[in-house]
């Protein structure tokens, strides 16, 4: 969530280790932080799209 509360993604089970062409939950989370530190705009872009929709 962005710190106004808004979500900017969303999923329903994320599995320990990637498979079937999902991935894994530790990923998700390095590729969120990594995202947070580096692409702050981009997040907040995509937290307002997913908001408005």
């Amino acid at each position: 969530m962005t710190a106004d509360g808004k979500p900017f993604f969303a999923g329903t089970y994320f599995a320990p280790e990637p498979g079937r062409g999902m991935i894994s939950f530790p990923a998700l989370l390095e590729l969120i932080h990594e995202s947070g530190t580096d692409n702050t705009d981009r997040l907040i872009d995509q937290a307002n799209q997913l908001y408005s929709s």
